[in-house]
């Protein structure tokens, strides 16, 4: 048969697409997800994030190329393998970013598409139920149950109070009129369980008649006949497939797995296709270029109260997975990190944020066997830049849909970055040597306590930084030369193909990108449905 839609992805914004346009009853959509079912608890406990985003059952586990700005070292970047995407594997936190962020898209798409802050606002309102209740800013009724941390360590209240004290202002709404500020957190987590896309949009929808998903449906490439995208390719159970569509096929397996199906598919510079024998459909020199990344560096100390990781014990399982299966509450049931701030780290020149900090009541350390749970009580205050300068790229390794996509990483490729990640770990230690945290803390142990001039700390920058799991921009839309898809997210050069994911944002958004992937997802399925 035929379908009217082919999504390509079952993630953030693909099940989205998949809940949208399949609640017309005259249109026939296939959604087809290269990984699994989102049914393993490591999915479905929110404490299982750290497990479920390090097997390979659930994540592509994409490796980069030795980054020259990182030392030469290289770096997973992850991409969800299951229904769901990357909201099945990530760290659950929502936020939307600055409303500067929207606007600055609006500015460098000429102000067409209706791209801007107060264009996007009702996307975010509908895709959320939000416990603030309706508001300006908030929604009540969407597919989203978006929730609040519902056991704080009692830690976070320290964290707001040392940030009051190093001028940074409490805000109890970090995504409401204002992004400054340090405030609570809340989390796609429903009842305790983690609430991803395949949860809120795509599993409540399954049965609808004229709604087909495939898992384990690997997609190689789309074919085009006469310049149009009419089928695409995909292997499932060893088998080669092809799957016709009389409408449109949208892109949306991500800001790495995209651009890669544009490329097979012979979408993407000429140079590029011609080294791998890809016949040329259209030169699109923009495709894999523009990859940005939230590059963050981890500050850690010891604290005089127990800390996540030193409940991983027989007891704290018993004592956490009790309170989780029978209240959803307790550590079981949180985000990754429970509040965050908002910095302008040099508050004379900036006039927007420019680092994010979260407050994670878990310590970690590292080494070659990767990250670890310390033995003793610890928090960590990562720091990133919100609107990194850097930018990475990517191309195919070779034609074979078998093999993962290239990854240039120059994370820290950009001075202004490595400067702001300096200063945002001063800010982090700040916090850490507050008289508020006074009373608790118990040393610096990453960076080392000895680690103070600016020299010192961007070494240690350069030795531990590493990807945030938010790229995005690899097709990015626009009106210059190397946008890849228009501001109705039509992908340049052909006919009826889609790209409706986080590869399209021209700039990263200042904060995590899930909530604004699915935003993506909820503007680009009216835009399908508007033709």
């Amino acid at each position: 048969m035929a379908w009217d839609y082919i999504i390509v992805g079952a993630g953030s914004a693909g099940c989205v697409l998949a809940h949208r346009l399949s609640a017309k009853p005259g249109n026939k959509v296939l959604l087809l997800e290269g990984g699994g079912n989102d049914t393993s608890p490591l999915v479905r406990i929110p404490a299982g994030e750290i497990k479920a985003i390090l097997n390979p059952r659930f994540n592509w586990m994409y490796i980069s190329e030795p980054d020259p700005t990182l030392n030469g070292r290289d770096a997973m970047w992850p991409g969800g393998k299951v229904l769901g995407g990357s909201s099945s594997i990530n760290g659950m936190i929502y936020l939307r970013g600055q409303h500067e962020d929207y606007d600055d898209w609006a500015r460098l798409i000429g102000n067409t598409g209706a791209w801007s802050y107060r264009d996007v606002l009702p996307y975010f309102k509908r895709m959320e139920t939000n416990p603030l209740g309706p508001s300006e800013y908030h929604g009540d009724s969407g597919p989203l149950v978006v929730s609040d941390v519902p056991t704080p360590h009692p830690l976070v209240r320290t964290f707001i109070e040392a940030a009051k004290e190093l001028g940074i202002p409490f805000n109890p709404d970090v995504n409401g009129e204002r992004q400054e500020g340090a405030g609570p957190h809340q989390g796609t987590i429903r009842f305790g369980r983690r609430n991803s896309t395949a949860r809120a949009y795509l599993r409540p929808v399954m049965d609808r008649l004229n709604l087909s998903v495939e898992t384990e449906a690997r997609v190689d490439k789309v074919l085009f006949e006469e310049g149009r995208a009419c089928a695409v390719v995909y292997s499932r159970g060893g088998e080669k497939r092809e799957a016709r569509a009389d409408g449109e096929i949208i892109l949306s397996a991500g800001a790495i797995a995209s651009p890669a199906i544009l490329l097979r598919s012979g979408i993407g510079p000429a140079a590029d296709l011609s080294d791998f024998g890809i016949p040329v459909v259209a030169d699109s020199p923009g495709v894999g270029r523009n990859l940005q990344e939230h590059p963050v560096a981890w500050v850690a100390g010891y604290v005089d109260i127990s800390t996540y990781n030193t409940e991983v014990t027989a007891a704290g399982w018993v004592k956490h997975g009790l309170n989780w299966l029978l209240r959803g509450k307790g550590p079981a049931a949180s985000p990754i990190s429970q509040a965050v701030a908002f910095v302008r780290t040099r508050p004379e020149e900036e006039d927007r944020p420019d680092i994010q900090l979260h407050f994670t009541p878990t310590g970690y350390e590292f080494g070659p066997d990767g990250i670890k749970l310390l033995n003793r009580p610890g928090v960590t205050i990562p720091a990133n830049v919100c609107r990194p300068k850097s930018r990475s790229r990517l191309t195919l390794r070779s034609a074979d849909p078998n093999e993962p996509p290239r990854i240039f990483s120059k994370l820290l490729d950009d001075e202004d970055d490595v400067r702001r990640m300096v200063d945002g770990c001063k800010v982090s230690r700040g916090i850490f040597e507050s008289a508020a945290f006074k009373p608790h803390f118990q040393g610096l142990f990453l960076p080392a306590p000895d680690v103070r001039s600016d020299d010192e700390l961007e070494a240690y920058v350069r030795q531990y930084t590493l990807p945030a799991y938010h790229p995005v921009g690899t097709c990015k839309m626009g009106i210059d030369d190397m946008a890849v898809v228009d501001p109705e997210l039509r992908v340049r050069g052909v006919q009826g193909l889609r790209v409706i994911d986080a590869s399209i944002m021209p700039v990263v958004p200042s904060a995590n990108t899930n909530a604004p992937s699915i935003m993506v997802g909820e503007k680009g399925s009216d835009l399908v449905l508007g033709g």
